[in-house]
Order: C-alpha cells, then sequence, then structure tokens
C-alpha cells in the first residue's frame, strides 16, 4: 500500500500522463483503483462538431476514463499497460474495443455510412413510436421469418458505437 502522500498525489493525476511514463505497478494500481471520475457538476466541454464526451459512458464501459487535460475518452489498459518507449521498435496496437471504436468513428465520415444510419434511424422512430406501426412490424417478421429472436428494432444510438453496433446486427 501506498502511502497517503503518494495515493492522493496518483488519484489527481490525468490518465494521459500515464501514456508512455515509467510509473510503478503500484502507481498504476492505486491510479486504477482511485482514479477520480469528474463530479456531477462538471460539465464535459463539447468538440468542434458540438458532441461531447457523455458521463453514463464510464459507467457502461468500465474500462473507459476520461481525460480533462484532453477532453476525451481513453482506454485504461492501453494507456496503462502498453510501454511504447520501453520497446521502440514494437508495433503498437488498441486492445479491441480501442480499435471497433476507431474504426466505426473513421466509417462515419463516409457519406454513404452517414446516410444509411440516418435512413435505419428514421425507419427505426418510424416503427418504435406507435404501438400499432411496432405490431405490424412484429406480425411481418413472425411471418417472413419464424425462426427470427428478435421482432423489434434497435434505436442506433449517436454517441455510443456499441450500440450502434447492437442495432445493425
Amino acid at each position: 500500500m501506498l502511502a497517503a502522500s503518494t495515493l492522493l498525489a496518483v488519484s489527481t493525476v490525468d490518465i494521459t500522463n500515464f501514456a508512455n511514463n515509467n510509473h510503478t505497478e503500484a502507481e498504476k494500481y492505486e491510479f486504477i483503483l482511485n482514479h477520480p471520475s469528474p463530479d456531477s457538476s462538471f460539465r464535459f466541454p463539447k468538440q468542434k462538431d458540438g458532441r461531447s464526451f457523455q458521463r453514463q459512458w464510464m459507467t457502461h464501459f468500465p474500462w473507459l476514463k476520461y481525460s480533462k487535460q484532453e477532453n476525451g475518452g481513453y482506454c485504461l489498459p492501453c494507456v496503462m499497460f502498453v510501454k511504447k518507449y520501453d520497446f521502440p521498435l514494437a508495433l503498437y496496437t488498441h486492445c479491441s474495443s480501442h480499435r471497433l471504436n476507431l474504426a466505426v468513428v473513421s466509417s462515419l465520415k463516409e457519406s454513404n455510412v452517414r446516410n444509411m444510419i440516418g435512413v435505419l434511424n428514421r425507419v427505426s422512430i418510424f416503427f418504435s413510436a406507435h404501438p400499432k406501426r411496432q405490431r405490424k412490424l412484429e406480425e411481418a417478421i413472425d411471418k417472413t421469418q419464424p425462426e427470427a429472436k428478435v421482432h423489434k428494432l434497435k434505436d442506433l444510438c449517436r454517441t455510443r458505437w456499441i450500440e450502434r453496433i447492437d442495432a445493425l446486427d
């Protein structure tokens, strides 16, 4: 166990300060256990495109940590355990969750993908907004695909990439 003064110093450090730095295993462990999340009154700043980090992401994805210093989310295992400078010739890769997020964000830059997501979102809203429409959709699915396990369209969340993937599944 680290001394109280060390614990205080580690718990107030921004996650980006751990990237590629030589911290002891004890400091990393304390940071993982005691990394503070922004308090409930903190307003996440908006990006240039008007989007902002969402507090519920940290609950939904326990590996995700917010950096006030960089105004962004970081994958805790990627930041804490990749030692790029210890092995300068090693190929640096993000964890699979982080890579999936990067791929989805990158694909949204394509107008065809954005348009397809927009159409699917409007179709989802069309059916979910009215119970009669939803029942008709369920009946049509039962009639045409009796083996189907899903009878309802999921909403396409604008900000949670994992929910977008689930909705498209």
